[in-house]
């Protein structure tokens, strides 16, 4: 896992260290789930994986990028260094909304049974 993060330090410095750690905690206490047969028992056999903390990733890039055409988040939000070092303020609030997409992208939709998205 230090190592995941070390890469995923190096391919994306310039988003908030916490962000990167909550969401490699989180593909983790997936597969944990997953393991212990909590979630994924309908459609498995399933393998969250390094890639799939990637494709998070990717996918906040791609909506930050965008920020122009979604009403819902304010266009305040830069993926810049200044935002690594707080926590406070629109930024956080809008990282943590988008970081929350991505994962209903990549993890949630991936679930068939409702009880298996409301646990994630």
């Amino acid at each position: 896992r230090d190592d995941f993060h070390h890469i995923l330090e190096v391919l994306y410095s310039d988003l908030p260290q916490w962000l990167l750690h909550s969401i490699l905690a989180f593909n983790d206490e997936v597969k944990e789930a997953v393991r212990v047969r909590s979630i994924g028992q309908s459609g498995g056999p399933w393998d969250f994986n390094f890639r799939d903390v990637t494709r998070c990733i990717d996918i906040i890039y791609s909506i930050c990028q965008n920020l122009e055409s979604l009403s819902v988040l304010p266009p305040v939000l830069a993926l810049q260094k200044k935002y690594a070092g707080g926590e406070s303020g629109a930024s956080f609030r809008d990282l943590k909304e988008i970081a929350g997409k991505a994962i209903e992208s990549v993890y949630m939709q991936r679930m068939r049974s409702a009880a298996d998205k409301s646990f994630l």
